[in-house]
């Protein structure tokens, strides 16, 4: 039996017989072979299905084309007279929706006069799957006829589908010989309202609700480097109702994807890229430090959109792979949760990624990482597709540090935005993709095509911004220049961010959680006190000794 998972409608839809991407672009499709494909989506009241009919390009309406649309309403995979229903247009009405009861395999009563709210619009032209012209057809039906209760468990209902066509001369059926044999109707899995699932999430969980803050005000008014404090933020309670409304846009997004099978994305996807636009006042002068920089209107995108995926993982129904924020305490739940963990807004005018190494912090709670972050469809879809999701967090973080392992170089010369753009062809902070994919050093172009992070700095931030996605939070920790990472839900470090591709560990065929220390270990080799970062010292001598006592 073939399933569908419906998409989700947020306002209700005005037909047009033309089945376009700003209207059916959220909806769930299974292709069909000799015909094109199905479309469904829904909201409390209606499904609607659409029918895109790639293989009928004779614009004939209304000359015998015709669909039918049934549904076995008390879901028992059998027949039931006066029970099951049979939607088609009447004959050479083709935006006239009729209704039918099954009185048996093949039999039907007449086209009721009174077919209820439903409705039917042809249209013939190019739609979201082809742009060569086709005929196609827009239909709406009661959820209340059809069987389908979005309070049940499951909301799903079963569809039989016919579309026929005089010229060119066919007749599809989905699934063949439905309307004799209800046993293997397509399933419609149905979408329940984002907004109503978001909520359960936040009043089921009040720690996780209090954690989501938006920094709305800078830390200072003269000072660049100031840390916000609690002032300047504002919990998701405070939100206006267009900033509610943007999670729950966002957060339907990330749910109808993963439901629907999370289909590997782009990295330029949800208005969100991995090279966004760097508007640091120094970008063009290749010497200076890279540091990042993103509009106030690019960061709350950003920030809504991980805020967003982080619960979709807590959603009932959905298998992520990724893990809870259910009992994670509050500085971890801050790590993944609070937009002055991703960056800083900087005096009102932009908001700035990473710290610089001039203004490390006090407090490692203020440490940002040096990424530009990525739209968390396609992290995800990345680590997915490359086998990096574990069923626990560790293991997964050790996935993870074993693709750095296996891949990743560290850089060659200085981190300035002239080195980042030689090396990563962009004016900041490395791309994620780019990091995956590999990229040529204009300035070295000898040693090849390689897989180049921006040292520690770099692959804290690579490890940061990867790992947020599945809830796994990480840490910056700064020690005598350099940065560590701090797996808090694990109580472990990497005493360097360059261990994983140490070469001593990549020559070694050991498993690489050896490479981690503990807390107790942290503390003795750098600081027993674990809310600062360390200036000097002995610690100095301490970073990286993981990876040069690493086991061969």
């Amino acid at each position: 039996m073939a399933s569908i998972q419906s998409g989700w409608c947020a306002q209700p839809l005005q037909f047009t017989g033309i089945l376009d991407a700003a209207r059916w672009g959220g909806a769930g499709a299974m292709d069909v072979p000799n015909l094109g494909a199905i479309l469904v989506q829904n909201d409390a009241q209606f499904l609607y299905v659409g029918l895109d009919a790639l293989k009928d390009v004779g614009n004939d309406p209304g000359t015998g084309d015709y669909f039918w649309l049934s549904f076995d309403v008390n879901k028992n995979k059998a027949i039931t007279p006066n029970a099951d229903v049979n939607y088609g247009t009447y004959p050479n009405q083709p935006n006239h929706i009729g209704k039918q009861f099954y009185l048996g395999p093949n039999e039907w009563t007449g086209l009721l006069p009174n077919s209820g709210p439903c409705a039917c619009r042809t249209g013939f032209g190019a739609s979201l799957k082809s742009s060569v012209a086709h005929r196609m057809w827009e239909i709406k039906v009661p959820l209340a006829d059809i069987g389908g209760a979005l309070n049940a468990s499951p909301a799903h209902v079963f569809m039989g589908l016919r579309v026929n066509s005089k010229s060119p001369a066919m007749t599809v059926d989905v699934p063949p010989g439905f309307s004799g044999n209800f046993s293997a109707l397509t399933e419609v899995k149905l979408m329940k309202d984002p907004a109503s699932v978001l909520n359960q999430i936040l009043q089921a969980n009040p720690q996780v609700a209090a954690a989501i803050q938006w920094q709305a005000t800078p830390g200072s008014a003269s000072n660049a480097y100031a840390p916000p404090s609690p002032a300047n933020m504002v919990a998701y309670a405070n939100w206006s109702a267009q900033q509610k409304a943007d999670l729950v846009n966002a957060f339907q997004v990330a749910l109808q994807w993963v439901l629907q099978g999370a289909p590997s994305v782009q990295p330029n996807c949800d208005g969100l890229t991995d090279a966004p636009a760097n508007v640091n006042p120094n970008v063009n002068n290749d010497s200076t430090s890279v540091m990042e920089a993103v509009s106030a209107a690019y960061m709350w995108q950003l920030y809504v959109h991980h805020v967003a995926f982080s619960l979709v993982h807590m959603a009932g129904g959905v298998q992520t792979g990724g893990f809870s924020l259910a009992g994670l305490s509050a500085d971890q739940l801050r790590w993944l949760l609070s937009s002055a963990t991703m960056a800083w807004n900087v005096m009102g005018t932009y908001y700035g990624m990473g710290t610089y190494g001039a203004y490390v912090p006090a407090l490692r709670a203020n440490n940002l990482a040096s990424t530009p972050y990525a739209p968390p469809r396609w992290v995800y879809s990345w680590l997915r597709d490359n086998q990096l999701i574990a069923p626990a967090r560790k293991d997964t973080i050790c996935l993870v540090l074993d693709w750095m392992r296996h891949n990743m170089w560290h850089f060659l010369g200085a981190p300035t935005f002239g080195r980042c753009q030689a090396i990563w062809q962009y004016r900041g902070y490395p791309p994620l993709s780019r990091i995956i994919a590999g990229t040529i050093d204009a300035d070295n172009p000898t040693e090849g095509k390689q897989h180049w992070t921006m040292g520690c700095h770099g692959s804290v931030g690579f490890l940061n911004a990867i790992l947020r996605v599945l809830n796994i939070p990480v840490l910056p920790v700064w020690v005598c220049g350099h940065e560590l990472a701090y797996f808090p839900t694990e109580g472990l470090y990497l005493d360097h961010g360059d261990d994983p591709y140490n070469q001593i560990v990549k020559n070694s065929s050991k498993p690489i959680s050896l490479v981690f220390i503990d807390e107790a270990t942290f503390a003795t080799r750098f600081s027993p006190d674990p809310t600062v970062n360390v200036t000097g010292g002995t610690a100095c001598s301490n970073v990286g000794m993981a990876a040069q006592t690493f086991p061969q």
